[in-house]
């Protein structure tokens, strides 16, 4: 069994990425290498919220959203296997920042 957190991008495998966000916010996902280097951005760009304002509406509303990572770096070639670091840097409308990381195993596959 794989756990959720690996998989093999030379199998064409993609890993989901789930987050959320404030409404009218900005956010930055990036993945790491273990000796800090950017390997890719994910995804960059500011979350307006609805266009309308839904019934549920609340002032620290939240978006979700889901990006994959195929293992892949900046100039599009495959990683190699091993652990890296997904960051996601959030900034809020009212200027505060938070950071949140989590690992990911990226592996290979073997001959049976």
């Amino acid at each position: 069994m794989i756990p959720a957190n690996t998989f093999r991008p030379e199998l064409n495998e993609v890993l989901p990425i789930h987050y959320l966000a404030p409404e009218r916010s900005t956010a930055r996902m990036e993945i790491y290498d273990l000796q800090g280097r950017r390997v890719r951005v994910l995804t960059e760009g500011e979350y307006s919220g609805y266009q309308g304002t839904p019934e549920f509406h609340k002032p620290d509303f939240f978006q979700e959203g889901t990006f994959g990572w195929d293992g892949r770096d900046e100039l599009r070639r495959l990683v190699p296997a091993g652990v890296y670091l997904c960051r996601l840097e959030v900034e809020r409308r009212d200027g505060a920042t938070s950071v949140d990381t989590a690992p990911i195993a990226v592996g290979i596959k073997l001959d049976q």
